[in-house]
């Protein structure tokens, strides 16, 4: 009925334009937007006054927008905030009174590697190069240096320079006076200056990424620009977003997305070599259902491979970063 009516409203107007009843105009023309909106409104539609639930969809957009303006604000390096050097006095006063502190001397002294050492020491086998000049950064008391020298040794190869960044002072004193052949220096690996200016064939980051304060992501970057130069490998042993998401064991956990490293390595002049899940390192687990790729994980965290292995390759190439 309504439809034939709205296509006769021609009709009905020339009646309208014949009649003297100003009220009854009113309510037939009323009539005719009426039925016209009534047909064309869609289901689900605002005009038919029903609220469309909201899609998986609109709920991940909705949700993950403020996290994605967050991060493109890390690729910033601004000055610290006097919270952050508060944050950063308190995080060394944590590491020098908790257990961590003794355990990180003991490794050095007792030359006893953990699971994930081992599984780092395995993967940089495949990795050292003759004539390296090589840094760390987050190096603790020092016990993946002196793996990495020994590496060298027992290949019979030479390494022109090690080197060690370290923020807690008791390690790096520790460190200093059992490691003659290693330079150590105290300092924050997103803000620190060495006694001369130079760069590194190899710069490495043992499980120290996730640890780096929000809104200081930006300058370290820039650090590993300075320390770098084309040719300059860097390699990261890091805990996956998976595991960050519930392991809160340290003073600063953060959830470091694949993508956000990625991304701001590139924007550094840093192309990837490798990025592999760390099948080796053992802890207990539990069984879980894993893509074929990742079976062979022996330690898991929240149903996914605890840590992955990541190399990184400075390029003075800008044309490899550009979609073209």
């Amino acid at each position: 009925f309504l439809r034939k009516f709205t296509q006769g409203k021609l009709n009905v107007m020339k009646s309208l334009a014949r009649s003297k009843n100003a009220f009854v105009i009113i309510i037939l023309l009323a009539s005719v937007l009426v039925a016209q909106r009534i047909l064309s409104a869609k289901p689900g539609s605002a005009k038919s006054h029903t609220i469309a639930p909201k899609s998986d969809a609109d709920n991940y957009h909705r949700n993950s927008r403020p996290s994605i303006i967050a991060e493109e604000t890390h690729h910033i390096c601004r000055p610290r905030t006097d919270k952050e050097v508060e944050q950063i006095i308190s995080e060394i006063e944590h590491y020098e009174a908790s257990p961590k502190f003794l355990g990180k001397i003991r490794e050095v002294e007792q030359m006893s590697l953990e699971a994930h050492h081992q599984s780092i020491k395995s993967y940089l086998a495949g990795i050292i190069e003759p004539d390296w000049s090589i840094i760390e950064l987050g190096c603790a008391a020092g016990v993946m240096l002196k793996v990495v020298k020994n590496m060298y040794s027992d290949s019979n190869m030479q390494a022109r320079h090690f080197v060690g960044i370290e923020l807690v002072p008791g390690w790096v004193k520790f460190a200093n006076s059992h490691m003659n052949d290693i330079d150590f220096y105290q300092g924050d690996i997103t803000d620190f200056q060495l006694p001369k200016i130079q760069t590194f064939d190899f710069i490495m980051l043992n499980d120290v990424t996730e640890h780096i304060q929000l809104d200081r992501y930006g300058c370290f970057f820039e650090q590993l620009k300075k320390l770098s130069h084309s040719g300059t490998v860097v390699y990261m042993h890091t805990p996956t977003p998976e595991a960050q998401i519930i392991d809160k064991d340290q003073y600063f956990e953060n959830v470091l997305p694949h993508h956000f490293l990625v991304s701001q390595m590139a924007q550094a002049g840093f192309r990837m070599l490798k990025f592999e899940h760390d099948l080796l390192t053992e802890c207990p687990s539990e069984d879980q259902s894993l893509p074929r790729q990742l079976k062979p994980a022996k330690c898991l965290m929240n149903h996914w491979p605890k840590y992955y292995h990541a190399v990184f390759q400075k390029t003075s190439n800008s044309a490899v970063f550009q979609l073209s």
